[in-house]
């Protein structure tokens, strides 16, 4: 996986809120130790280390990183407005190749966290892994992934076909089934560009 952009405000607020939870977090542990020790004379052994703040941060973090950010509720409460778009996504692409005459069938897999993601997309013909991501929120109709993206063909397709560079723009419904939009090649000897249409499928996450 990799890291994705945002221009969501979101992290700023995130990382300040786990950094101050992180603090209560500490401050509890050392005041239950203390109450501990006046009211029964016990005291933890030198070996037993209290967690400081940087320990309990990076724990919240990774806590909301791979699993809190998920969840509806946090959705709800507009803490977070990157959208989960962790699954399996089955649809079609339409390429200029062809002048869109065809629908060929393609799948979308994408596993993500609050930071990182990584989206393969896979035909009968090739497979594309993207390295670089940035997902849009703000100032805008609905959330928008755009990712570049490596394709190699497969063993069996058109001998024509190589290894290339490409971009997409795919729109998230408002019910957040669906991601559409279209596609760019950057192939040195066959630059073509098409549209692109998935549903959410089964969940991998």
């Amino acid at each position: 996986m990799h890291q994705y952009a945002t221009d969501s405000y979101e992290k700023k607020f995130i990382l300040l809120l786990i950094a101050i939870l992180s603090i209560i977090a500490t401050w509890f542990v050392y005041e239950s130790i203390v109450i501990l020790n006046s009211l029964t004379g016990l005291t933890p052994p030198w070996w037993l280390e209290i967690p400081s703040i940087l320990t309990f941060y990076g724990v919240f973090y990774e806590i909301f990183d791979r699993w809190l950010w998920k969840k509806p509720v946090v959705h709800k409460l507009g803490l977070v407005r990157t959208p989960d778009l962790n699954g399996v996504w089955s649809g079609y692409v339409k390429s200029s190749h062809d002048e869109f005459k065809q629908e060929i069938e393609a799948t979308l897999e994408v596993a993500q966290t609050w930071t990182h993601i990584e989206i393969h997309q896979k035909t009968k013909n090739s497979e594309g892994h993207s390295f670089a991501a940035t997902i849009f929120t703000e100032n805008i109709d609905a959330p928008r992934l755009v990712f570049m993206y490596r394709n190699a063909p497969a063993i069996d397709a058109d001998p024509n076909m190589h290894q290339h560079l490409g971009s997409a723009q795919l729109v998230l419904s408002s019910d957040k089934k669906i991601l559409s939009g279209d596609y760019y090649n950057c192939g040195r000897d066959r630059p073509t560009w098409g549209k692109l249409h998935f549903e959410k499928g089964s969940n991998i996450a």
